[in-house]
């Protein structure tokens, strides 16, 4: 039995579970021991709302292979100092994640602070699913279809299967739409209408979604200019003649998640004009700021480029320079280069209109490419180099975050600096005292640890880690998770 002070059936991160043995000495306090939970955030999306609130919208993913309920999931807003400003918990939105599932979740802020400079979310509490629950997991959602009906709203359809051996009432069906960049983006919950669902019996169903607005469409909305989404503009044709028919001189492109073709590059006169977050021809592709950091260059930038069919391979109108600076991370770096963007992006315009710029020829031979980060890119190796695992802490940072194993539980590396001269004879991944500071031994050097965050914990500096747990130097951190 867990002890009393919440509901025993919960598995709450950091809960002392008390498990005496029989040859316990009841005289002796138990040691507690914490219950890692197998619950990841995933998707997340901070949206403004028109009366100045903030709403964080996210999936909840269940990667084991146990059947989890009742996901409580919390929310903290940060100054720079990792000093907390505010903070907020909701469940997910059903109660059930079954393996390998993502449900939706959903916190409003009605008052946020005005600027917060880090979050933290987590998981903090699940129930642990048992065959005696009131929950029935043999339903189906198929042959789903989504048509627009209305601004940022969608009319979702589809059939549900009961695929189980008993008939079930009382069915609840949770809706999810997503953004072009993969984020949550919209959530609703409905109660099915038929009564009875009975065994081997499939049923249509037709629910309303309404998407939440982006900070673009908002602005756009608020000096009435029209906005269109097409959900593609390969697979949408009538997208494509909307376009035509508003007859652009030049269209400019940012941050969108798919390579233009001809039929769209060809309309307007002075062509499409995209601005990209490297100097390229470096760092072409989806990740240009992480991968500028990852590898370790001083100097990143913002190019204005004519586009072609290729990935960010069109010729080149304008570049400016930004210095990468020592403590920069992707979350610090990308306001820079948005600001900068923008400012050269209003420099350029009239002069390409006027005719003045010659199209510069990307070099290819110089190119490089920047693949779209994965939440497994974040998976420290400890054989490589420590200067290679210090840029990837601050590559990764805020999204997916540099991670290792140590005991069970996830551990993420907030903040680390690299020793590259130290020498020693320790295991890669073997934590050490290094003058009054624990560093890691690596394939090539100590990597310090300054800030670090146990998974579903706040983030903490590395002295008042090691208050809490006097016992992680000498481990040895792990690349792959393990049950303890």
């Amino acid at each position: 039995e867990a002890n009393g002070i919440i509901d025993p059936r919960r598995l709450q991160v950091g809960q002392p579970l008390i498990i005496p043995g029989p040859e316990t000495d009841p005289e002796r306090p138990p040691t507690p021991t914490p219950t890692p939970l197998p619950l990841s955030l995933e998707r997340l999306n901070f949206l403004p709302t028109p009366a100045d609130g903030l709403w964080v919208l996210g999936d909840v993913h269940n990667p084991g292979s146990d059947t989890i309920c009742e996901a409580l999931v919390r929310v903290a807003l940060l100054d720079g100092q990792g000093e907390l400003l505010a903070s907020q918990e909701a469940f997910a939105q059903l109660d059930v994640l079954t393996p390998g599932s993502n449900v939706a979740f959903a916190i409003l802020f009605t008052d946020p602070p005005p600027q917060f400079a880090q979050y933290q979310a987590s998981v903090i509490a699940a129930v642990p699913y048992s065959a005696h629950t009131r929950y029935y997991l043999d339903l189906a959602a198929t042959d789903l279809h989504a048509e627009t009906v209305g601004a940022d709203r969608y009319r979702v359809t589809g059939r549900l299967h009961n695929r189980g051996a008993r008939d079930v009432e009382r069915i609840r069906l949770l809706v999810t739409g997503y953004d072009e960049q993969g984020r949550v983006a919209g959530v609703r919950q409905a109660t099915l209408a038929v009564s009875v669902l009975r065994a081997g019996a499939v049923t249509p169903f037709a629910v309303e979604l309404a998407m939440v607005s982006s900070p673009v469409k908002q602005m756009a909305m608020t000096f009435g200019l029209p906005v269109l989404q097409p959900t593609s503009l390969r697979k949408d044709p009538s997208a494509v003649e909307t376009l035509r028919s508003l007859a652009p001189d030049l269209i400019v492109v940012a941050a969108y998640g798919e390579i233009l073709r001809r039929n769209v590059l060809s309309l307007p006169p002075k062509g499409c004009v995209n601005v990209h977050a490297s100097l390229l021809p470096r760092h072409r592709g989806a990740a240009p700021i992480a991968a500028a950091i990852l590898a370790g260059d001083a100097v990143t930038g913002i190019t204005i480029m004519l586009m072609d069919e290729g990935m960010d391979t069109g010729p080149i109108l304008a570049q400016a320079e930004e210095a990468i600076r020592p403590d920069d991370t992707t979350g610090s770096l990308t306001p820079r280069l948005a600001a900068l963007g923008a400012r050269l992006l209003q420099e350029t315009l009239p002069r390409w209109l006027a005719g003045e710029i010659a199209p510069q020829t990307q070099d290819s031979r110089r190119a490089t490419y920047a693949p779209q980060v994965r939440k497994e890119d974040g998976r420290i190796d400890w054989t490589d180099p420590a200067e290679v695992i210090a840029r990837q802490v601050r590559a990764f940072d805020p999204w997916p975050g540099a991670f290792t194993f140590w005991q069970g539980w996830r551990l993420r590396i907030v903040q680390a600096e690299a020793l590259p001269g130290w020498c020693g004879r320790q295991e890669p991944g073997t934590t050490l005292e290094l003058n009054g500071r624990v560093g890691v031994a690596t394939g090539e050097g100590a990597l310090i640890l300054n800030a670090l965050q146990v998974e579903g914990k706040r983030c903490m500096d590395c002295a008042a880690f090691l208050r809490g747990q006097p016992g992680f130097v000498g481990a040895v951190l792990e690349s792959a998770e393990r049950v303890v």
